[in-house]
C-alpha cells in the first residue's frame, strides 16, 4: 500500500487531538504548553499503521499558520466538527485552507453527540455541513457520528480511511526530489534530522539534496520512514532524513530540500489569484498579505495586472513581490491571507516564478498569462522566441517530467533543433522577419557595405 497523510481540520475544542488519539492510541500534544493549555499548538504527527500518517492541526485561530503549514503535506482532510458547536469560524477556515491546497476530498467526523439529546439537531448539523462541503466542493466520502464517551463512530472512521488509502497513489509531475521540511531536530549521535512529506521524485541514502533558501549543499546520511530504517523514500511518504553538512541552523520549518539544480528562490512571481466566496475583504493594489508557501509564511505586496481590486469570488492574474526569498516552482499552489487582522481570503497558483522584464511589459505579460499549464508553455515559446530554451530547461522551468514535455511539444506541434532548442513555426516567423528587418536596416544605413559578421548581427539582434 502506497503510504499516504490524512490532516485533521476544524475549530478549537470540536475534538480533533482526542479523534486522532482515539483512531491510532497516539497523545498528538507533545508540548508541555499544550498540556498546560488543553489546546494543539504546533503539528502533531500519529501513525494509524505502517503506511498512514495522520497530522493533527491547532484548531485556535492564533495558529492558522501551523495549520496551513501542516495543510501543505497533506493527501486527504478529516474535517472534524462538534455537533453541540456545529460549524463555527475555523471549521470554514480549514477547509477554505485544505480546497485552496488541492486537498478537496476527505471525510466528517461529527464529534460529541453524546452531548446532544434533540435527533433534529444533529440531522440540522449535518445538513448544514453538507451545505458548507457543497460551497466548497470538497467530497466527503462519509459523515460519521462519534459518541466521545463511548467511542461509538470512530471504528467506521478507520475502516473508511483504510478503504479509501487501499486505493490511493500520488501522482507527480516531476522525476525531481522536493520535500516541505515541517520539523527540524538534532539527535545525539545523528546530527541534523528533518521530516516532511515527500512532494515529487525519490531519493536514496547518499544522495546529494539543495537547502532553500539556504542555498547549501547536504548529504543523506540515512531514512526513515514511519520509524523504520529504509534506503529510499519516494513520492507521498512521510520521511525523516538525516542530513550530513548540514547544522540545524540552516534548516527551519518551511526550508525546501530539493534536486540539486532544479529550482531557485524566488522574490517576484506572477500567480493567479481565486477569493474565497466567505471573505469579505477586497485585496487592492500593493496592499501587504500573508503567502502561506509550503511549511512557511512569507510576507508580501501584489499588483493586481488588471488594476482592479478584488472581491469575495474573485479571480485574476496578479504580479507578488515577496520580502524573502522562496523556492517556487510552476503551478505550485499557496494560501493568501490578511495581514491584520488575519483571514484567509485567497488561494493562488504559481504561473511563473522569476519573472523578468521592465514593469510595464512585465504588468502586460501578467495580463496574458494562461491559467493553463500547457497553453503557458505555448505562450512562452512564442511570446519569448528571441531567448529559446532546451526541451532539458524548459522541463526545469515547469517542473514536470520528460515525458509530459514531449507530450506537450508534440499536441502543440513544436519542433526542435539539433541541439534541442524548443520553437514554434510562428517563432520561426518572427526571426525570420527580424533579420529582413535588420538586413534593410544596415543596407539603408550603409548601402555599399558588402558583407556582415555573423556575430555582428547576433551582438544587434540581442
Amino acid at each position: 500500500m502506497p503510504q499516504v497523510v490524512i490532516g485533521t481540520a476544524g475549530h478549537i475544542d470540536h475534538g480533533k487531538t482526542s479523534l486522532v488519539k482515539a483512531l491510532t492510541g497516539t497523545d498528538t500534544d507533545r508540548l508541555a504548553e499544550e498540556k498546560e493549555r488543553g489546546m494543539t499548538i504546533d503539528l502533531g504527527f500519529a501513525y494509524l499503521n505502517e503506511s498512514i500518517t495522520i497530522i493533527d492541526v491547532p484548531g485556535h485561530e492564533k495558529f492558522i499558520r501551523n495549520m496551513a503549514a501542516g495543510a501543505a503535506n497533506v493527501h486527504f482532510g478529516l474535517l472534524v466538527v462538534a455537533a453541540d458547536d456545529g460549524i463555527m469560524p475555523q471549521t470554514r477556515e480549514h477547509l477554505d485552507i485544505l480546497t485552496l491546497l488541492g486537498v478537496k476530498k476527505g471525510i466528517v467526523a461529527l464529534t460529541k453527540v453524546d452531548l446532544v439529546q434533540d435527533k433534529e439537531w444533529l440531522d440540522l448539523v449535518e445538513l448544514e455541513i453538507q451545505e458548507l462541503l457543497s460551497l466548497v466542493s470538497f467530497d466527503s466520502i462519509a459523515v460519521h457520528r462519534v459518541n466521545n464517551l463511548n467511542g461509538n463512530g470512530v471504528s467506521d472512521i478507520k475502516a473508511d480511511i483504510l478503504e479509501w488509502a487501499n486505493g490511493f497513489e500520488s501522482v507527480s509531475k516531476s522525476s525531481d526530489f522536493r520535500m516541505y521540511v515541517d520539523r527540524v531536530f538534532s539527535k545525539t549521535g545523528f546530527g541534523t534530522v528533518v521530516t516532511g512529506t515527500v512532494q515529487s521524485g525519490s531519493v536514496s541514502t547518499g544522495d546529494e539534496l539543495a537547502i532553500l533558501p539556504k542555498g547549501k549543499q547536504a548529504k543523506i546520511r540515512g531514512i526513515q520512514t514511519h520509524g523504520g530504517e529504509t534506503n529510499s523514500v519516494t513520492i507521498g511518504d512521510r520521511a525523516a532524513l538525516n542530513l550530513s553538512n548540514a547544522k540545524p541552523t540552516d534548516l527551519k520549518r518551511g526550508s525546501v530540500l530539493t534536486s540539486s539544480g532544479v529550482l531557485g528562490n524566488s522574490t517576484r512571481l506572477i500567480a493567479h489569484f481565486s477569493m474565497t466566496s466567505s471573505t469579505d475583504w477586497k485585496i487592492k493594489n500593493k496592499q501587504r498579505l500573508r503567502f502561506h508557501f509550503g511549511t512557511t509564511e512569507i510576507l508580501g505586496r501584489i499588483i493586481v495586472a488588471d488594476g482592479q481590486q478584488l472581491k469575495k469570488g474573485d479571480e485574476g492574474n496578479v504580479i507578488i513581490d515577496l520580502e524573502s526569498p522562496f523556492a517556487l516552482a510552476m503551478d505550485d499552489r499557496f494560501v493568501v491571507r490578511s495581514y491584520s487582522p488575519m483571514e484567509t481570503l485567497a488561494g493562488g497558483v504559481v504561473l511563473e516564478p522569476n519573472p523578468s522584464g521592465k514593469w510595464s511589459l512585465l504588468k502586460k505579460r501578467a495580463l496574458e498569462l494562461p491559467i493553463d499549464p500547457k497553453s503557458r508553455f505555448d505562450y512562452f515559446v512564442n511570446k519569448d522566441w528571441d531567448t529559446p530554451r532546451t526541451k532539458e530547461s524548459w522541463k526545469t522551468l515547469f517542473f514536470i517530467s520528460m515525458q509530459l514535455m514531449e507530450e506537450w511539444i508534440t499536441d502543440l506541434s513544436l519542433k526542435s533543433t539539433l541541439d534541442d532548442f524548443i520553437y514554434s513555426d510562428q517563432s520561426l516567423d518572427k526571426g525570420k522577419d527580424e533579420l529582413r528587418s535588420y538586413f534593410l536596416q544596415s543596407y539603408q544605413n550603409n548601402p555599399f557595405r558588402t558583407v556582415l559578421s555573423v556575430g555582428g548581427i547576433l551582438t544587434q539582434l540581442k
